[in-house]
């Protein structure tokens, strides 16, 4: 018997039986408490208490042991993978490598989910579109974005509509063709072209970006380990390659005037020439 079903036996119990006095009536109500594994603290009290104690001792039963009734769905990808997912309200998520979702599966009281990696969004219009990431949150009604959540990385481009980010002690509200960034617990707005590919469509678009991050960036896209001078602290403006590592990694370090080495399958070097 399923322990909901054993709730709603003793609850439906509660009248004293034909045949037994309210005493006798209590003693067997305890004993079948006994069974569901809750313990009741029994108080003596004036007999006309002994219902009201017997409904508040079950129905703490059910509030410490019902079974939750929220579901929910986490969806997570591999470096190097991407994967499309149709959210409960009909808006679609695209997830890049290395990256999750998590959400309740009723959106009923609203639209909320929490995400890590990257992610672009296609949200239906509607009430509020709130996106909870590490290192800040993003709401929207109906409109196209991309999120990309990474360590101390916070980048978020509107591509359709109008999106506010917000930030520990900043926020901004972004249109088609702009972009912010997260440095020092501030936004940085910048625009950016908006026909340019993507990296759904085979490209990664950078736009002065920190080097430490675009080699945080290709490793996730391609499930490498890149190991690259710290002190190098220069930025990058370009598009590479999602599909091709090689050339990827040669876009950036002719730009950089760098050189790499591919060791293996999974771990690039990246030197000074």
């Amino acid at each position: 018997m399923s322990d909901s079903k054993k709730y709603n036996d003793i609850i439906k119990s509660w009248e004293v039986p034909a045949g037994l006095t309210e005493d006798q009536a209590w003693e067997r109500l305890q004993g079948r408490m006994a069974s569901t594994q809750a313990e009741t603290k029994v108080i003596p009290m004036r007999r006309w208490w002994v219902g009201v104690a017997a409904a508040a001792a079950v129905i703490s039963a059910i509030v410490l042991l019902w079974p939750s009734s929220v579901e929910k769905t986490l969806v997570a990808t591999a470096k190097g993978e991407m994967r499309t997912v149709t959210l409960p309200d009909g808006s679609t998520a695209i997830l890049n490598g290395g990256s999750s979702l998590s959400f309740n599966n009723d959106w009923s009281e609203g639209r909320e989910l929490s995400m890590e990696g990257q992610v672009f969004y296609q949200v239906k219009k509607g009430s509020a579109f709130t996106v909870h990431a590490p290192n800040g949150d993003v709401q929207v009604l109906g409109t196209s974005f991309d999120v990309a959540s990474r360590e101390n990385y916070f980048h978020v481009k509107c591509e359709t509509g109008k999106v506010k980010v917000t930030i520990e002690g900043d926020e901004e509200i972004i249109t088609p063709g702009e972009e912010v960034f997260a440095s020092n617990h501030q936004l940085e707005k910048k625009t950016f072209d908006n026909a340019v590919k993507s990296w759904r469509a085979g490209e990664l678009q950078f736009n002065e970006e920190r080097l430490s991050d675009v080699w945080m960036i290709i490793e996730n896209q391609f499930g490498v380990q890149i190991t690259a001078p710290k002190s190098d602290t220069r930025h990058f403006n370009g598009t590479v390659s999602t599909t091709n590592l090689t050339e990827a990694l040669q876009t950036v370090c002719l730009a950089m005037n760098l050189n790499f080495e591919l060791k293996g399958e999974h771990q690039v070097v990246i030197t000074q020439k």
